[in-house]
C-alpha cells in the first residue's frame, strides 16, 4: 500500500477502514429517517396520524397547502389557546369558498417520531366545520419528504 498510494508503511488498510467506519457512524447518527403508514379517505386523500400539543389528531397530508389549516372545532379538543387578537387572513378552500382564518403558532407538532415546534396554523371560521385538519407545508418543510400514494405512505428524514 505504501508504493502505490504514497502512504506511510506504519500506516494500514484496517486502520483506514476502522477511520472511515467510525465516521460513517456519526453521520449516520445525525441521519434519522422514518416511513408513516398512511389511511386513504374515500376521496383519494391520505390521512396520518399525528398529534398537536400532544393531543391526537388525524389529519390530511396537503403539500398544496402553505399552512397546517384545523377547523374551529379543533380547538376544544387540541386545548388550543387562540387570542381574540389573533391576525387574522383570507383563505380560499378546496372548493373555492373564501374565508375568514385566525392564525396561529403551535407549540407541538409530532408525526410519527418527527416532532417541529412553533409551528404557524391557521384556524378556520365555522363555516369550514366540516373540514379536514390538513398537515400543511409549514411542518413538512422542516424535513425533507417523500410522499407515495401508491404505498400509502409518508418518508421523513432529518439531518442534525
Amino acid at each position: 500500500m505504501h508504493r502505490n498510494f504514497d502512504v506511510a508503511k506504519d500506516v494500514s488498510a484496517e486502520s483506514i477502514t476502522s477511520t472511515l467506519q467510525k465516521r460513517i457512524s456519526e453521520l449516520a447518527a445525525d441521519v434519522f429517517q422514518e416511513s408513516i403508514k398512511l389511511e386513504s379517505q374515500g376521496n383519494g386523500g391520505l390521512m396520518v396520524s399525528a398529534s398537536i400539543n400532544r393531543r391526537p389528531i388525524r389529519m390530511v397530508i396537503d403539500t398544496g397547502a402553505s399552512v397546517i389549516a384545523l377547523p374551529s372545532t379543533a380547538i376544544a379538543t387540541l386545548e388550543l389557546n387562540v387570542p381574540a387578537d389573533a391576525p387574522t387572513r383570507d383563505v380560499r378552500l378546496a372548493n373555492g369558498q373564501r374565508i375568514q382564518a385566525r392564525s396561529v403558532q403551535l407549540p407541538t407538532v409530532r408525526v410519527g417520531a418527527f416532532q417541529a415546534e412553533d409551528v404557524t396554523a391557521i384556524i378556520l371560521g365555522p363555516e369550514a366545520a366540516n373540514t379536514p385538519p390538513l398537515l400543511g407545508m409549514s411542518f413538512l418543510k422542516r424535513f425533507k419528504f417523500e410522499l407515495d400514494a401508491a404505498k400509502k405512505e409518508l418518508r421523513l428524514l432529518r439531518v442534525q
